[in-house]
């Protein structure tokens, strides 16, 4: 799998994909799993919505084999609720922390909406019964009985909001909660602006580029095809104190090293995948 996607960043031609799956890998961070059908789906998972829609790509993340597994939801039940992906939600992949505001209190969320959120959460577990007859994509299973069926209500930072129990459609539940609030667009316009442009976002840039980069995602209820499209065609995108400014990551520079030269492997699938693993 990582000679295969090495592979598609060799060989995709003047294309966005790649760098765009990278992206989300690094936002929607796991680890390897010793069942590659894990992997494979979670990869195809972010290769299908790379240019989609975030609001969607968080819900199904949510419930993937490997991030409930790399995360511990799989583990999460009503007796036990396990808060590692609730604050990872929070914190990493949707809203961001904030300025903190007071004991517990991140400005965005609070310790205590992380509590009920884990406690929405719970329920999914892997099928692991289904791996061998699953094909790539093994799915995740809704047990009710580990399921915590009480009401959950949020903080004031998510307006009190109350989430009463919807079995199997908790979780998405949980992620309309958060989309409701702007931060998230700015939180994930800056993600991306530190990916594509540079790292350090000052005032200026928060006023003149983010705002509107995050108002464009609202406008568009998350899609993220119309938010690359303003960045890349503005002015902004191509100032000279934006060009070079990037350190390459690992993947990058050895790509760069590679693609424009048209380096040739003239091997055996087997012997070419052990060059790119």
């Amino acid at each position: 799998i990582r000679a295969w996607q090495f592979g598609l960043v060799l060989n995709e031609g003047v294309n966005l994909r790649e760098k765009l799956v990278l992206f989300w890998h690094n936002h929607f961070v796991t680890a390897d799993s010793f069942n590659a059908k894990l992997t494979y789906q979670y990869v195809d998972l972010l290769r299908k919505n790379a240019f989609g829609n975030f609001k969607n790509l968080v819900k199904e993340i949510t419930v993937n084999s490997l991030m409930l597994r790399y995360l511990n939801g799989a583990e999460s039940n009503k007796d036990a609720p396990n808060e590692n992906y609730a604050r990872e939600l929070l914190e990493l992949f949707s809203i961001g922390k904030g300025v903190l505001a007071g004991p517990g209190d991140y400005t965005n969320y609070t310790e205590e909406d992380i509590k009920e959120i884990a406690r929405a959460l719970t329920g999914w577990v892997i099928d692991v019964a289904g791996w061998t007859n699953a094909g790539p994509h093994p799915s995740a299973i809704f047990r009710t009985n580990r399921h915590d069926t009480g009401t959950k209500t949020l903080s004031h930072r998510f307006n009190n909001a109350v989430i009463n129990n919807l079995g199997a459609e908790e979780y998405k539940a949980v992620v309309d909660i958060i989309f409701q609030q702007e931060e998230v667009s700015r939180f994930m316009a800056r993600n991306l602006y530190r990916w594509f442009v540079y790292y350090n976002i000052d005032d200026e840039i928060e006023a003149t580029v983010i705002e509107p980069l995050a108002a464009i995602m609202r406008q568009e209820n998350y899609e993220i095809r119309p938010v690359l499209e303003a960045l890349f065609s503005s002015e902004h995108f191509y100032h000279e104190n934006a060009i070079g400014c990037m350190i390459k990551s690992p993947v990058d520079f050895t790509a760069s090293c590679l693609k424009p030269f048209e380096v040739e492997i003239p091997f055996t699938l087997n012997q070419t995948y052990t060059i790119w693993f």
